[in-house]
């Protein structure tokens, strides 16, 4: 029995296979690509790979946008069906994160002056992808063992206070999703402010002790002093105790990392 067709918006997740198996028809998105152009999207993959699209997105990730069928698009698909005397379940991705509920509300509006015997029915799904589709296909299952589009409507799953407890559930978890990554981002900054304490107190102490080491080999050695070679454009190869210093580190000036320009001073 067939007495309403099913319609979605491109985010069913439906493939061609799937579609054509339970005769559930879906009204295209649109897509904009970073070189200006725009195209309609379907379920699938038809203009570009996946690959090339997730590769082109993770380049330029602020150079895509999408947009669901507008009000005429959904207006066109609901009387191509209603002209032929079929009503319509028009099923959406969740009003929360799309405007496609909002549209395809608006098209069942003119639909009905237009076609005042015709029922066009809009229902939020609430979801998106394939828990989206899976609502669809199971429609389409009760519309193959006869079931009215107002025994659908009789669903469970399509009833008010089913819809309102799961968009309670749904808000439920985004907010401890939210509030996970807030604590995420909490932890990060406690964590970088500890590694910047950390490396003050490494420079710190790496500081202190190097003039601890030039104090004693300047005492050990006589020196009343000794200048940084930032403090002296120029300097005899014999008035550099850089090499010595090393040494008294325990470092092995011709390995130290810049003893080249160590032997490199006064040529």
């Amino acid at each position: 029995m067939k007495n309403f067709a099913i319609i979605c918006d491109a985010t069913c997740d439906l493939g061609e296979e799937l579609r054509k198996e339970y005769d559930i028809k879906v009204v295209a998105g649109h897509v904009k690509l970073p070189d200006g152009s725009e195209k309609k999207t379907m379920p699938g993959w038809n203009d570009f790979t996946k690959e090339e699209f997730y590769t082109g997105l993770k380049a330029a990730p602020n150079s895509y946008t999408t947009s669901p069928a507008n009000v005429a698009e959904f207006s066109e698909a609901f009387e191509a069906i209603v002209s032929e005397g079929l009503d319509v379940l028009c099923m959406t991705i969740s009003g929360g994160i799309s405007g496609a509920f909002g549209f395809a509300s608006e098209a069942a509006a003119e639909i009905a002056k237009k076609y005042p015997e015709a029922k066009v029915v809009c229902v939020d799904s609430l979801r998106f992808g394939p828990g989206f589709g899976l609502m669809a296909i199971r429609a389409s299952e009760l519309r193959a063992e006869g079931k009215s589009l107002s025994e659908q409507l009789r669903n469970p799953m399509l009833a008010p206070a089913a819809k309102a407890k799961l968009e309670k559930d749904l808000l439920d978890i985004q907010n401890k999703f939210l509030s996970g990554q807030q604590a995420i981002r909490n932890e990060m900054m406690r964590s970088q402010q500890d590694m910047q304490g950390l490396e003050g107190r490494l420079l710190k102490a790496t500081t202190e002790d190097l003039h601890k080491r030039i104090d004693d080999f300047a005492e050990k050695a006589g020196y009343d002093l000794i200048l940084d070679v930032s403090a002296a454009p120029f300097a005899k190869k014999s008035l550099d105790v850089t090499p010595d210093i090393l040494k008294a580190m325990g470092v092995d000036p011709a390995t130290a990392k810049g003893s080249k320009d160590f032997d490199n001073e006064g040529k």
